[in-house]
This record gives C-alpha cells, sequence and structure tokens, in this order.
C-alpha cells in the first residue's frame, strides 16, 4: 500500500472502485468548482461532496494542501492510503490509553493494544467501503465513556470531556456518515444507564441526563445542520431508503462465533453453522475472545459450585466492573439494532420478532433512519465489548496469586490471538494488486483519430450504461467490474467527467434526466445543462452477449429499458468510431 502509487487495495465488492475513483477524481478537478461539488459522476449534475463515499473531510483536507501548500493530487492513491494507515495506529495508540485504565499487566497492554486493531470487524472495510475502516472511531466513543465515568467518580469536572468528544465525532462523521448513528447509539445507551445507576445509588443522576443529552443531541443537530446547508439537492433526495432490515443487511448470531476462512484456528468445530447470508459477514469476536473466554466461564463456574481453591480469587475492582456493566448494556443495546426487526435464533425456521431493536421504533417516527439500513455495522461495537470483557478479566487472572504453571498456560493462551493476526497479515497481504486506476501508461492506450483531442469533449457516456445510488431498485443497474474500471480509467486519463454514477442516495430525478438521453427523448432540462461539445461514448458491445441477465426476469423496470437502449444506440445515431481505449470502442455523439 505504501510503495508509492504501485498498488491497490484488492476488492471484494465493487464499492473499491467507487472509493478510489471519488477520491483521486475530487483531487483532480479544477480548485475553480469549488470544495462542495464532485463533478466526475452523474454528469452534468455532478454531486455534493458528501454523498461520494471518498472520506469527505479528509478530501477536502487534501484539496486545500493540495492548492495552498503543496500539490499531491497526482499521488492522492498514496496519500490515501497513508491516511488508511493512519487509521490502524490510531486505534492502537486509543486502545493503549483504555487498556491502561482497565488492566494492569503492561505487556498485556501492550500485546492487544498491537494485536486488537487487526483482528477488528472493521479492517475487512479494506476490501471496499474504505472510509469505514476507521476503528479508531468507536474507540474515541468508549474512551470518552471512560474517562467521563471514571472523572465523576474522582470529582472531575466531565464537563471537559464534551470539549474535545463533540468536535471529534462532528469530523469523524464526515468520514462516513455511519460513524454518528453508531457512537451515538453507544453513548446514548450507556448514559441512559448510567442515569439508572446514578438514580438508585442516589448520586446526582439531574446533572447527568443534562449531560447525557448535550453528548448526544449536539453532535447529532449540529452534523444535520452542516448537510442541510451544504447539499444543494437535499430536496431531491429520497426520503427512506430500500434494504431496511433485508437478510443481507442484518447480522447474524453465528457471526460472532464463525472463523473467517483465512483463520487456521476454528471455534465452530464441533458444528457447522447456517450460512447467514449476510453481505458482510464480518463479526467474528476472535479466537483469543472466545476460548479464553469460555474458559474463564467454566472457572467460574467451577468457583461459584465447587468452591474450588486451585483457581486464582479475582480482586475486586468496583469501578471498573461498572464501567464494563454499562458498557455491556450499551454493546448489547447496539447487537440488538444489528440484529434487525426480527432475527434467526438457531435456524432459519426459528424466526425472533425483536422488540429490543430501537430502530423498530424510531423509524415509526421518522422514515430517514432506514438510510442506516447496514444494520449489521452495529454490530462492531460487540466486539470490543466482549474482547475487553474478557482481557480484563484474563489480567485478573494474571495478578492473582496462581502458581507458575497457570501463569504459564495464561501467556500461551495469547498465542491464539497472535495466531490469527498472523492469519489477517497473509490475508491482507493476498489481497493487495497492482495500481491500474492512475498508471502514467494508460495515456498509451488511449487511440483518439488524427485531429480529436480529449478536450473537444465535454463527458463520457458509457455503454452499456450504469447507475448506482438511486436507493430506486427501479433505477439501478450496474455492469461488470471490468468495464466500469476502463471507464473510470478513462475519465482519470482524459479528465472527462462520467455521465454513469456510482455514489450514495443520488437523486432520483437525476438519473431518470441522464437516462432520457440514451432512451432517444432527452428533457429540455437536461439538454440546457449539456454544453455544445459533443459526448465521448465509449462502447462495449460484447457485453450485451455476456452480462446483465437480470432484465430477462424484470425487463419492466426503467433500469432495463435503459440497458436495452444502449443495445442500439450507436446504430440508432449513426455513430462512426473515432478512437479506442483497451478494447473499448470510443465514439462521437453530438445529441
Amino acid at each position: 500500500m505504501l510503495q508509492h502509487n504501485k498498488f491497490l487495495l484488492a476488492a471484494r465488492n465493487i464499492d473499491w472502485l467507487k472509493n478510489y475513483f471519488t477520491f483521486q477524481a475530487y483531487l483532480q478537478q479544477p480548485f475553480a468548482l469549488g470544495l462542495l461539488k464532485f463533478e466526475h459522476f452523474n454528469y452534468p449534475f455532478g454531486e455534493y461532496i458528501l454523498y461520494t463515499d471518498n472520506s469527505p473531510v479528509f478530501a477536502i483536507a487534501v484539496k486545500l494542501f493540495s492548492n495552498y501548500i503543496f500539490d499531491v493530487s497526482a499521488d492522492g492513491l498514496f496519500v490515501y492510503h497513508l491516511f488508511l494507515v493512519s487509521g490502524i495506529l490510531l486505534s492502537t495508540f486509543l486502545l493503549f490509553q483504555i487498556l491502561t485504565c482497565l488492566i494492569q499487566d503492561r505487556a498485556c497492554i501492550i500485546f492487544f493494544s498491537l494485536i486488537l486493531p487487526w483482528l477488528q470487524p472493521q479492517l475487512f472495510r479494506l476490501g471496499g467501503h474504505f472510509s469505514l475502516s476507521f476503528s479508531f472511531v468507536l474507540l474515541l466513543g468508549i474512551l470518552f465513556l471512560l474517562r467521563s465515568y471514571r472523572h465523576f467518580y474522582t470529582g472531575k469536572n466531565i464537563i471537559k470531556e464534551l470539549f474535545w468528544f463533540v468536535p471529534a465525532l462532528i469530523i469523524v462523521s464526515f468520514i462516513h456518515l455511519y460513524y454518528l448513528p453508531l457512537v451515538l447509539v453507544l453513548v446514548g445507551y450507556f448514559c441512559a444507564a448510567w442515569v439508572l445507576q446514578a438514580f438508585f445509588r442516589n448520586e446526582n443522576y439531574r446533572f447527568l441526563i443534562a449531560w447525557s443529552i448535550a453528548a448526544v443531541l449536539i453532535p447529532l443537530c449540529v452534523t444535520y445542520s452542516i448537510i442541510r446547508l451544504t447539499d444543494g439537492y437535499y430536496e431531491l433526495r429520497p426520503d427512506k431508503a430500500t434494504g431496511y432490515s433485508f437478510v443481507g443487511n442484518k447480522l447474524h448470531l453465528s457471526d460472532l462465533y464463525t472463523a473467517y476462512a483465512h483463520n487456521h484456528l476454528k471455534f465452530n468445530y464441533l458444528f457447522t453453522p447456517e450460512p447467514s447470508g449476510n453481505w458482510e459477514p464480518y463479526a467474528y469476536l476472535g479466537s483469543f475472545a472466545l476460548y479464553v473466554g469460555a474458559l474463564l466461564l467454566i472457572m467460574g463456574v467451577f468457583r461459584l459450585f465447587f468452591k474450588a481453591a486451585f483457581f486464582p480469587s479475582v480482586a475486586n475492582h468496583e469501578f471498573t466492573r461498572s464501567f464494563l456493566l454499562l458498557f455491556g448494556v450499551a454493546s448489547f443495546g447496539s447487537l440488538f439494532i444489528s440484529l434487525g426487526d426480527y432475527f434467526n435464533l438457531f435456524s432459519s425456521d426459528l424466526p425472533v420478532r425483536n422488540y429490543l431493536n430501537i430502530f423498530r421504533y424510531l423509524k415509526k417516527i421518522t422514515e430517514s433512519v432506514t438510510h442506516f439500513r447496514a444494520l449489521d455495522r452495529f454490530g462492531w461495537v460487540f466486539f470490543w465489548f466482549i474482547n475487553l470483557l474478557v482481557i480484563y478479566y484474563y489480567d485478573q487472572l494474571l495478578q492473582s496469586k496462581s502458581g507458575k504453571i497457570v501463569r504459564f498456560v495464561a501467556y500461551t493462551l495469547a498465542l491464539l490471538a497472535l495466531s490469527d493476526t498472523l492469519d489477517a497479515f497473509a490475508y491482507y497481504h493476498r489481497n493487495v494488486i497492482a495500481n491500474e486506476l492512475t498508471d502514467p501508461t494508460l495515456k498509451k492506450e488511449l487511440y483518439l483519430a488524427e485531429g480529436i483531442q480529449v478536450s473537444d469533449f465535454q463527458a463520457i457516456l458509457p455503454i452499456p450504461f450504469y447507475y448506482i445510488g438511486t436507493e430506486e431498485t427501479d433505477l439501478e443497474m450496474s455492469v461488470p467490474e471490468d468495464f466500469q474500471t476502463k471507464t473510470i480509467q478513462l475519465s482519470l486519463t482524459s479528465n472527462l467527467p462520467l455521465m454513469a454514477s456510482q455514489m450514495s442516495r443520488t437523486a432520483p430525478a437525476q438519473a431518470k434526466e441522464i437516462f432520457s438521453l440514451i432512451t432517444g427523448q432527452a428533457s429540455s432540462n437536461l439538454k440546457s445543462k449539456l454544453n455544445n461539445k459533443p459526448l465521448l461514448v465509449a462502447v462495449d458491445t460484447t457485453l450485451y452477449n455476456q452480462h446483465i441477465k437480470y432484465c430477462e426476469k424484470v425487463p419492466f423496470r426503467s433500469s432495463c429499458q435503459v440497458y436495452e437502449a444502449g443495445r442500439t444506440f450507436v446504430q440508432r445515431h449513426q455513430l462512426q468510431p473515432i478512437g479506442k481505449f483497451r478494447n473499448v470502442i470510443l465514439y462521437s455523439y453530438k445529441y
């Protein structure tokens, strides 16, 4: 990743192309176009940067740096990789701070601070949705709660904790908007349990209520206000999203204990769970948490029922246990959201109605909550709770007056986490590919007829067409990754925008207007936004014989009508080839 633009992170979904393209193309577009608009997708409308999934706050910072200090736009992907790696390092730093407050063994603090950032489920987002790979965001929330809880009971002013937490959460929300609800749900549940605890202890619960409301509502209101003030297309966007509580968007309980394919150690040796059907089945708690957690649980049962003296006595840490209890409540609250409105307890034949999912009730108040439809992501915090809980009791075992044999066995168990980490290193090493998106040699593969230059055109029209992100199934269409890659390469090489799109929550009305150009009835509004230059039509006719079978099942979809119109687009307009890019034929089209 850090070998200066030579390699890219390989994909497990097509979003990796969008992530890379929207970041690099945003840096390449002229500064005069402003900071808030992205023009290389959805031409001629473009899109506001908050909906591009290119880590907007970081992209803006890099663009400002490039314009005013030193131009790094040509090395954008290398800079983006530095950003991704810095997230892992920041997670290590924050985890060190958290563990220092929870446990005593210095070796354990250092070991798990280095190990866990490579095992947490968000790291799989490096295969697409790069902006969601930053586990330090949840750790910021955990550290905020831990510091506030500790300071409250040591007589310190916890209002000061809001001064760093609130702006930090607002900023990271514009790396990816999902971070806002993920952290606010964690903080909200924790604070609710804390207020109840303070009430029954006859502590200053009224102050905690006001403080908790500020911790939740201030970042929520400020973030929402920024979105409303900077989004010129807000009124055109759908009120709700499709896919909420779909099977593929929910966490399945088996995902928690099902090892990844690259793990040598498995927890489910004795049974094979049913395939969860989850599109993002990344929630494995890890070999250390599961095996050591099970062992500590057995030891606890022996102590409770058999008074077994050979098991060490665990020291009494009232503060830490009280914090972990409240953290557990918040983690289970998030876990219940991740399960959706219904979940399968043991098999697909036993669906259970989930009344503990707070989104079940929030979506009755506002359908906007359905935009956070990838509910399984709310299960990420559960990974941290279980691992921190097991590490805490593991540390207590090491601190007890156990014999050398028990301590030796305890230290040996840490190899479980090390094994998973080595497997993760090997896995990510295998998923690095050569960088073909910004390869300078691509310019040599662009051939245009004599006298024709890319500056003669205003935009690229790919055929077959693709359009993803409107939240309306009727308007969604995709193409093979290879063809989409070539159109993106062509866009970056020529610096021409694409009329196709793959972003988030794109206005359906804009999609329909662009579709009208392909079907042959271009709207007057679309024509008014296009200039006098022709369009560069990039065509791969072989795909019509190889791909997109869904139109046979749902020919009534608008997307399928556009797809079929593309089949005859060149013939209908009597276009003549003017060039070639790789195996894509180029035409000039004056609408």
